[in-house]
């Protein structure tokens, strides 16, 4: 994803990132940078550091502010910033690199190129740490949960037993004992995640998916 405001370096920038085969978002206005960036979840942001509005330090904040999107790495675009403090503030506030314009295209393919290896790797073993954190959580509540649905279950058919005339007891039984078993059928699937899928939830909230998560990734999910 590039956020500049200099439609034309922009349109070079993304010309030049489509015919390398990346899919490139391009935003002109800082102030929608958020919104695009939480739609598409880019694999890096390059961000101009000088636009109106807001500046390229601003937005980096925000983008390091939102659960979204902090993970992304973004990299600083800039033609002025080149003393050491003007780095130093772009580096402690999260951007892992500055390009410097004008951008020859040889080297900027070789440092987007760069990047995103990079990022693919901290994603991949990321994602391995969140993936077994998960499994063990999945595996603890297996075995809490479904003591607990059990003691909820016996009792329901007990309550049933005893109100086997009321049509209405045998009923709230039978949907005590459907609701049980849907419980019982997310919490086993938790265990049975291959990979960690995430999706946006509220604002810039994210959950995990839990239908594509348990799907092999070399395996389109089963339609209904």
């Amino acid at each position: 994803m590039i956020v500049d405001d200099d439609r034309d370096l922009q349109d070079l920038f993304a010309l030049w990132c489509d015919s390398w085969g990346f899919d490139t978002q391009a935003v002109t206005d800082p102030t929608t940078a958020l919104e695009v960036a939480v739609t598409y979840q880019p694999q890096l942001i390059l961000l101009d550091m000088v636009m109106p509005h807001l500046g390229g330090y601003d937005v980096l904040e925000l983008l390091k502010a939102s659960d979204a999107l902090k993970r992304i790495p973004v990299v600083l675009m800039t033609a002025t910033a080149t003393s050491v403090p003007d780095k130093v503030g772009g580096l402690t506030r999260g951007a892992v690199d500055y390009l410097l314009k004008p951008l020859h295209q040889d080297e900027f393919r070789a440092r987007v190129s760069g990047y995103l290896r990079i990022h693919a790797q901290s994603q991949l073993e990321s994602d391995r740490r969140e993936l077994d954190a998960i499994r063990q959580t999945a595996t603890f509540l297996n075995h809490s949960i479904n003591n607990l649905l059990q003691t909820i279950q016996l009792t329901s058919e007990w309550a049933a037993e005893n109100d086997a005339d009321d049509p209405e007891a045998v009923e709230r039984h039978h949907l005590i004992v459907q609701n049980v078993r849907a419980i019982a059928d997310i919490v086993q699937r938790l265990k049975q995640i291959r990979r960690v899928v995430t999706t946006v939830y509220t604002d810039s909230e994210l959950m995990l998916d839990l239908t594509q998560s348990v799907v092999d990734p070399g395996r389109p999910p089963t339609k209904n």
